[in-house]
């Protein structure tokens, strides 16, 4: 069985495929965008640790999303998935961090990423048959 450390970076590793595949295909993501809000801040919380960090702008992100939000949010460029990549790398240097958790919040990441992209391949399929 993988490590935490292992499963981490294999999340880190299957999120970079999917942008080096997937995102030049999909929408941009903006400088004022939630990616590029919540996903840039590195400064660690010297009450609650690192993970409060990660914790914080996974939530401010995805759980506040709205039904039908996910194809906003789920965006390329260096705005999008690419600045959520960086940040968990980052952050998967951190001493101290729960990789565990870190490691679902970045495969809850990627599960919703390849949801999205399905269904933007759909949306073009159906487009293109009629």
């Amino acid at each position: 069985m993988a490590s935490d450390a292992e499963s981490l970076q294999a999340e880190l590793l299957r999120l970079r495929q999917f942008i080096k595949k997937f995102t030049p295909v999909m929408a941009k993501g903006t400088a004022d965008g939630p990616l590029a809000l919540h996903f840039s801040d590195y400064s660690v919380d010297n009450d609650d640790g690192p993970y409060r960090t990660v914790n914080t702008a996974y939530d401010r992100v995805f759980q506040s999303m709205k039904d039908g939000d996910a194809a906003k949010v789920i965006v390329g460029g260096p705005n999008g998935l690419l600045k959520v990549h960086s940040f968990f790398v980052h952050f998967a240097k951190v001493p101290g961090l729960p990789l565990d958790l870190v490691g679902l919040r970045l495969r809850q990441i990627n599960d919703l990423a390849v949801k999205v992209y399905v269904l933007f391949q759909l949306h073009r399929l159906k487009l293109d048959t009629h």
